[in-house]
């Protein structure tokens, strides 16, 4: 029974590797359905630092200088219809910041491209929330929110409405409103707080909810999610 069954597998494998270089030969013998040109190719004079897609089709480069006290914004555009290219514009400059900033966040959602910067980079003083709509910039600073030494913007902050972003602050949620510059606390006391080894987080969700998150790195530890 047992050599029937061994010769049975060898004529199964046999049976496979066949179908297997058949399928091969197949897709060999099939003619390329990519037609590759580089006739209508251009390249990129220009420096940049990041590049979304406008509703338009076209492209929009930025370029993103920090120094001391100031983040200066320029940018460019690919036209889509006449391939070509733009000049570099100067799109903006922030000021009133303390060091160098250091950017923690950077994403295209709900039609605008959202930027978050904290300064400095360790030991935050504050966050700087720019926010851009091709070549028309805004821009919010908040500086009158105590930040720990260990406060990470990128795993802690996500934008969660056009308007709106929640930061996860060492004792509390805050919900910041970006057209009025104001803020309300969402979560705090008991059920926010978690122990020193726990990571806080916050994830924006599709569907326009966004998730408190109190991660941990033990295994036998539960995670505490909050859905808003």
């Amino acid at each position: 029974m047992d050599g029937g069954s061994d010769e049975s597998k060898d004529v199964m494998s046999g049976v496979l590797t066949v179908i297997l270089w058949i399928a091969i030969l197949g897709l060999f013998a099939q003619q390329p359905q990519i037609d590759i040109s580089l006739a209508n190719s251009l390249g990129i004079p220009h420096a940049y630092d990041d590049v979304i897609k406008l509703q338009s089709g076209d492209l929009q480069f930025y370029k993103m200088t920090t120094a001391n006290g100031s983040i200066q914004v320029t940018g460019f555009q690919y036209l889509s219809q006449s391939n070509t290219l733009t000049n570099v514009v100067q799109i903006g400059s922030i000021t009133g910041i303390e060091g160098t900033a250091h950017k923690e966040i950077s994403t295209q959602r709900f039609g605008k491209y959202y930027v978050i910067y904290q300064y400095p980079r360790y030991d935050p003083q504050g966050l700087v929330v720019i926010r851009l709509d091709a070549n028309d910039l805004e821009y919010r600073i908040i500086d009158e929110t105590q930040f720990s030494s260990d406060f990470i913007g990128w795993s802690r902050i996500d934008i969660v409405s056009e308007n709106h972003l929640v930061i996860a602050l060492d004792d509390r949620l805050e919900f910041y409103d970006f057209a009025s510059d104001s803020s309300q606390t969402l979560l705090d006391g008991a059920d926010y707080q978690s122990s020193p080894i726990q990571q806080k987080r916050v994830y924006a969700m599709p569907t326009g909810h966004f998730m408190y998150v109190k991660d941990t790195c033990e295994d036998d530890a539960v995670e505490t999610w909050f859905i808003f």
